[in-house]
């Protein structure tokens, strides 16, 4: 009994717990034979975290914005040529050559406008002071002041071809040349007058009573009207270049010394020194003689000081430059505005006493001598470049 028993609970057990368990067994080996798990992905190796190489912050390179000012300064100008004395300057654009008059060398120097050097030296006559050429005729003329003599040089041979007499202390200073007419006119401070010189034959033709002491002189070679500064009288005379006769005069309020014209424009200017001071100002006319305005350029060189205040303009641009023998220091003025939109001194490389002052207006390039420096300086001018460039 005990044994049936026995067996009965084996096949129990193999009926109702080992084959449902097998079965269990069994069908969990299909499932993931036929369902195989996707394969553990290989990890990636995460690389090192890089050691950083330390870079320092390049400090940017300040970009020189200049505080814009009314009269804001440039680089200091190249020395063009050793100069002793150097007074009047006139360029010649065609050979790119300066004439520049020696004071106290009793010379005028030929300078190359390109390499700087000097090519020749002319002796002229005592105390070359104003200067001025006519390009269609290849003459250089020299005011000799102790002389009381004109000096007539050739462009071509570079010498002095003939020396035009003019009186007895007759003082010549500045110096104006109209090439139209081929007329030469000489301010006479000793003679109180203007000389009138026939560029042609070279001779003088007249003298016309102006005043006292005259000293500045310019002409517009399309209107012919001549401009003469009378320093001792106060007074600049507007002259008929053809008949002679005197159209009007101005007063600038004190004693005019030099005058130039801007042929385009119509308006001439003169450096003048207002009563009880020293020369320190710019009076603008019109070319009839109406006022435009009157600029104020520093404290002026001493009244007797023939390096003071020297004008000079370059029409084809409308620009307008003046040297302060006082202050040192030289002006270039918008002819537009009537106001100085550039001033340099010392320190931009002006010299000592700048004065004579010559002009190549095609290249905007503007030479000032340095009387007691002994140099003559080239400056490009940055407002010329921008209206002709």
């Amino acid at each position: 009994m005990a044994g049936q028993n026995t067996e009965k609970g084996i096949k129990w057990w193999i009926r109702f717990a080992i084959i449902p368990i097998a079965a269990v067994i069994v069908a969990a080996l299909l499932d993931r034979f036929l369902n195989p798990p996707p394969p553990t992905p290989t990890p990636t190796p995460i690389p090192p975290t890089a050691t950083a190489t330390h870079m320092a912050t390049p400090t940017p390179t300040a970009s020189h914005m200049p505080t814009p000012t009314a009269t804001p300064t440039i680089p200091a100008p190249p020395p063009v040529a050793k100069v002793p004395r150097p007074s009047g300057i006139v360029v010649d654009p065609q050979e790119r050559l300066l004439y520049v008059n020696a004071w106290d060398n009793n010379s005028t120097y030929v300078v190359d406008g390109t390499t700087h050097n000097v090519i020749k030296t002319i002796h002229v006559g005592k105390r070359p002071f104003g200067i001025d050429m006519n390009p269609n005729t290849g003459k250089v003329y020299v005011a000799n002041f102790d002389s009381s003599t004109v000096s007539v040089i050739s462009t071509s041979t570079k010498a002095v071809i003939k020396t035009i007499p003019l009186g007895a202390n007759q003082e010549p200073c500045h110096v104006a040349v109209n090439p139209d007419s081929n007329r030469v006119y000489v301010a006479l401070h000793g003679g109180g007058s203007v000389a009138i010189i026939d560029g042609g034959s070279d001779t003088l033709l007249n003298k016309k009573n102006m005043g006292k002491g005259t000293f500045g002189v310019a002409v517009n070679r399309n209107t012919n009207v001549v401009y003469v500064a009378n320093r001792d009288a106060g007074n600049v005379v507007m002259m008929d270049g053809g008949t002679g006769n005197i159209l009007g005069a101005v007063k600038p309020g004190g004693a005019p010394f030099a005058v130039a014209v801007n042929r385009g424009t119509g308006r001439f200017y003169v450096t003048y020194a207002p009563k009880g001071n020293n020369p320190s100002r710019l009076a603008v006319y019109e070319g009839n003689g109406s006022f435009v305005t009157s600029l104020g350029l520093g404290n002026g060189g001493g009244p007797n000081s023939l390096g003071t205040e020297w004008v000079n303009v370059n029409s084809d641009a409308n620009r307008v430059y003046v040297t302060n023998s006082y202050d040192n220091t030289f002006y270039m003025i918008n002819g537009n505005t009537s106001k100085v939109d550039m001033l340099m001194t010392q320190a931009d490389g002006i010299g000592v006493r700048p004065s004579g002052i010559g002009v190549n207006a095609s290249l905007c390039r503007v030479y000032v001598g340095n009387f007691m420096s002994d140099t003559v300086i080239a400056i490009d001018d940055p407002g010329c470049l921008a209206t002709l460039h």
